[in-house]
């Protein structure tokens, strides 16, 4: 029997993730399965519903974290704990990502893609900003990584054990971009466009901030280009700076200009703090980066695991 792995991250999602077990099991019932709910902690009876979900299945594994994992990382621990030899789907639990789609992405990955990618071609009830906003930040991380994002990529799909094997080992690294990551690995991907249903229950929790900072986050662990940027923008400036002092010195020698005032003096300070400090910003990105692997910190804590596996290396 094909062994197939469920990998969930949950957050807050304790109204509606009965139902999403109950979809997900209907789905899987013919396969050797395992859910495997990955979850940070939250004000609502999130865990208690989960807990009883693991009391009624033993299919049903949960990771309680200690300090707040995030959505990305969530999804590695759910890898990392899952069975080596299995086919495995990453989706969100709030049932916008369809649970009816997964015998179809079960079905692709038998026919020998090694990653199932479905992309999300619109959602009712999703709000123009943050449709704008997506749009914007696959754009822009396309060009800055060189990796083909689709516009509407999630993380909704399905792996085969080798990919797994390689983003568990190659995505050791704080805030993973399993999109940009996948996409780079250039394996043979079938994708499948679906749209997303409005939500029955609950709250979305990805709001404009969050969005913001999970497009840095990407960037950042993704690409080194806005760096370079800076430095030709740097030297830009300098150049265009230099240009602009000899101008004014022959206007000056010539008798055409008075350099009189404080006005001119004190914009072009100010634009030059608020680039040093943009420069700055993005530098700081990356050196946290740096320092966050330099602690070795780990990506992530393990309060408790309920219906642990035993895991078997694959043959």
């Amino acid at each position: 029997m094909i062994k197939i792995d469920l990998v969930v991250p949950i957050f807050m999602e304790g109204e509606i993730i009965e139902d999403f077990a109950q979809n997900a099991v209907a789905e899987l019932g013919n396969y050797d399965y395992q859910i495997y709910l990955c979850v940070d902690k939250g004000l609502d009876n999130t865990e208690e519903k989960i807990s009883q979900l693991c009391k009624n299945n033993s299919r049903i594994t949960a990771l309680f974290f200690g300090p707040r994992a995030g959505h990305q990382t969530a999804i590695y621990a759910g890898l990392e704990m899952s069975r080596l030899d299995a086919l495995t789907i990453m989706m969100d639990g709030d049932l916008q990502h369809p649970t009816s789609l997964i015998p179809e992405i079960i079905r692709s990955l038998e026919n020998g893609y090694d990653i199932c990618q479905t992309v999300r071609k619109s959602s009712i009830d999703e709000r123009r900003y943050v449709r704008w906003a997506s749009r914007l930040f696959y754009r822009v991380m396309s060009r800055l990584s060189g990796v083909d994002l689709k516009d509407g990529m999630t993380d909704f799909r399905g792996i085969s054990p080798h990919v797994k094997s390689l983003i568990i080992s190659g995505m050791n690294v704080e805030q993973p971009f399993l999109r940009a990551y996948t996409q780079w690995l250039s394996f043979p991907t079938q994708y499948i466009e679906y749209e997303a249903k409005p939500r029955q229950k609950g709250k979305s929790k990805f709001t404009l901030n969050r969005l913001l900072k999970f497009a840095v986050s990407g960037i950042v662990s993704f690409s080194t280009i806005p760096l370079s940027l800076i430095t030709i923008m740097g030297f830009c400036i300098s150049f265009i700076t230099a240009l602009l002092a000899m101008l004014l010195m022959i206007l000056k020698l010539m008798g055409q200009v008075e350099l009189n005032g404080w006005t001119s003096l004190a914009v072009l300070i100010l634009m030059s703090l608020g680039l040093q400090l943009s420069i700055l910003g993005i530098i700081g990105q990356y050196l946290v980066k740096i320092v966050s692997q330099l602690n070795r910190k780990p990506l992530y804590v393990t309060q408790r695991i309920l219906n642990p596996i035993v895991k078997r290396k694959s043959i």
